[in-house]
């Protein structure tokens, strides 16, 4: 199925789902049986040849029938073991700093409060984790025989830059996942979705004798399985977001998802660039980052790149790309725009109700108590030793590119360096010293050669992520 053929399934889809959920999520589990049959089927057929292949073997015990029925039941248990050893799917447990109720009563309070209001399932692991974000993710201890454990993973830097209101309305979305809203079927489903992905990825990986026929069938299933548990998880995305709303208020709500964009922003362009051009300095990691990371989530992008990066991410259509619905719909479902229709954009009435968060010196860090700064430092201790070894590789890169800018230096003394040469010193103070210092010489370098294809993709790419349309040009000359 093509990305076209899945974009319009998935189109006609959802007002089926809207104007009749019960027909569309019996199709949805229909679908999974027939999955999970086609399966057992194969598996039950081939016990059943290789069992009869055993009662001719005793009721025909000649020596010529042996050898056949020696290789064909080595066939056949190869294939079995081979498509077997394919559908044994395993959902891993998130990895992340655990802890406890007794560590951090406010935390554990606060969820208690929403587990209750929403009717949730309790969360047996609670763990914290570096990246800026938060989810839910039910483990199955008994594999598909289920006896769920349900694990709630927070990004400390997401606690780091929301306020505790903003907080409480991403755990209840999150909470919502596996709420009495929710039901347990499209939890069932939710799961059955990524087993199935992971199938199709070990298939392919693997490539195992037997499974190319099987492999064929699942490649044509697992589109059409896909895009109907897309539409689901979609819905369900939306039904999280109004428990968010209902329980937090949506301007809070509103506040929480705008937050999470432009820290996510902050932290892609300024927090880890810097950090990365550190590590072109420095043979071991730096100490103090999340320290470093909560401060500056918590002082917030100037209002200039906010509203930018606001108008940015406003401006961004839903796509089958991601379940998450884009943020200006996201925004639309919670009730927190209102009086426009849905082919709104940036610059309409509609935008002139969204603000920009308020910053907060009181952080919904707060949650964690005393125990703050051991989760900080545990985090950082985590992250360190899982960095050393790409921090070294980066350090080394950025000797080897120092020592080649020396070669280039001492190259220009003697003759004028070459356009290639030119583009490569213009990368490696892109590397080494951003944007801002690279620009120039990349720029120069066009000038003596307007058709040089790596300095046009370089300066392209730089103006097109700075929102130049300059930039275009230079991609556009590129692809030519």
């Amino acid at each position: 199925m093509s990305r076209d053929e899945f974009d319009g399934l998935v189109k006609r889809l959802e007002p089926f789902a809207r104007e009749h959920p019960r027909a569309y999520l019996l199709r949805v589990v229909l679908m999974a049986i027939a999955g999970y049959g086609f399966w057992f089927l194969i598996l039950g057929g081939l016990l059943g040849l290789f069992a009869g292949l055993i009662y001719l073997l005793v009721q025909h015990p000649s020596s010529g029938f042996f050898k056949i029925a020696l290789v064909l039941g080595a066939v056949l248990l190869v294939t079995f073991a081979a498509i077997a050893r394919s559908l044994s799917v395993r959902i891993e447990a998130p990895s992340g700093f655990e802890i406890h109720r007794s560590q951090s009563p406010p935390l554990f309070a606060l969820l208690d409060e929403i587990s209750a209001e929403l009717r949730c399932a309790r969360f047996h692991h609670v763990q914290l984790t570096s990246e800026y974000n938060a989810s839910v993710l039910q483990v199955p201890r008994l594999g598909p025989l289920g006896w769920q454990r349900n694990f709630l993973t927070i990004g400390l830097p997401l606690l780091q830059g929301m306020t505790r209101e903003q907080f409480r309305a991403v755990m209840a979305h999150e909470f919502a996942h596996l709420s009495g809203n929710h039901s347990r079927v499209g939890c069932w489903i939710y799961r059955v979705r990524r087993s199935w992905e992971q199938v199709l990825q070990r298939m392919h990986a693997e490539n195992q004798l037997g499974t190319g026929l099987f492999r064929k069938f699942f490649e044509w299933y697992s589109p059409y399985f896909s895009a109907y548990t897309f539409v689901l998880a979609r819905a369900n995305e939306y039904e999280a977001d109004r428990c968010s709303a209902r329980l937090a208020g949506a301007e809070v709500a509103a506040q929480a998802l705008i937050n999470s964009r432009l820290h996510s922003r902050l932290l892609e362009e300024t927090f880890w660039p810097g950090l990365n051009r550190l590590a072109s300095q420095q043979a071991t990691p730096e100490l103090g980052a999340f320290s470093r990371m909560g401060e500056l989530l918590q002082q917030g992008p100037d209002s200039v790149r906010a509203q930018k990066w606001l108008t940015q991410a406003l401006a961004v259509e839903t796509s089958t790309a991601d379940t998450h619905p884009c943020l200006r719909d996201r925004l639309r479902a919670i009730g927190y725009l209102v009086g426009a229709g849905s082919g709104a954009s940036p610059g309409t009435g509609e935008e002139k109700e969204i603000t920009l968060p308020p910053t907060s010196s009181r952080p919904a860090t707060e949650l964690l108590g005393g125990t703050l700064a051991a989760c900080v430092r545990a985090l950082e201790i985590r992250w360190e030793n899982g960095a050393k070894l790409q921090w070294r590789e980066r350090y080394l890169q950025a000797e080897r590119d120092r020592d080649r800018l020396s070669e280039l230096a001492v190259a220009e003394a003697r003759e004028p360096l070459c356009p290639d040469e030119e583009c490569e010193r213009a990368r490696i103070v892109l590397d080494l010293e951003g944007e801002e210092a690279a620009v120039p010489r990349l720029r120069a370098v066009l000038a003596c050669a307007p058709e040089h294809p790596h300095a046009a993709y370089l300066l392209g790419r730089i103006l097109v992520e700075q929102d130049q349309v300059e930039g275009v040009c230079f991609l556009e000359k590129v692809i030519e």
